[in-house]
C-alpha cells in the first residue's frame, strides 16, 4: 500500500493568511469572469449572459470581501 507522502503537519498546515489570499484571488478571477460575461451579454444582446455576469461581480466582491476581513482578523489576534 502506497502511503500519502503530503506532510500534513500542523507546521505545514494552510494558515488564515493563505485562506484570505485565496478567497481575495478568487474573489478577483470571479469579478473578472463576470466582467467578461456582462459585456459579451451586452453586446449579444443577451440578458441572460449579462445578468449571470453581474451576479458574478457581486459574488466574487463578497469573496475579495471575505478574504479581506480574515486577514484583518488574522493580524487583530496576532497582535494581541
Amino acid at each position: 500500500m502506497d502511503q500519502d507522502t503530503r506532510n500534513t503537519t500542523p507546521e505545514n498546515a494552510p494558515t488564515s493568511h493563505d485562506s484570505a489570499e485565496k478567497d481575495r484571488l478568487m474573489g478577483n478571477a470571479r469579478e473578472t469572469k463576470g466582467r467578461v460575461e456582462e459585456g459579451l451579454g451586452s453586446l449579444s444582446g443577451d440578458e441572460q449572459l449579462k445578468e449571470k455576469g453581474t451576479g458574478d461581480q457581486a459574488s466574487g466582491s463578497i469573496r475579495k470581501t471575505k478574504g479581506k476581513i480574515k486577514e484583518r482578523v488574522k493580524s487583530w489576534v496576532d497582535h494581541r
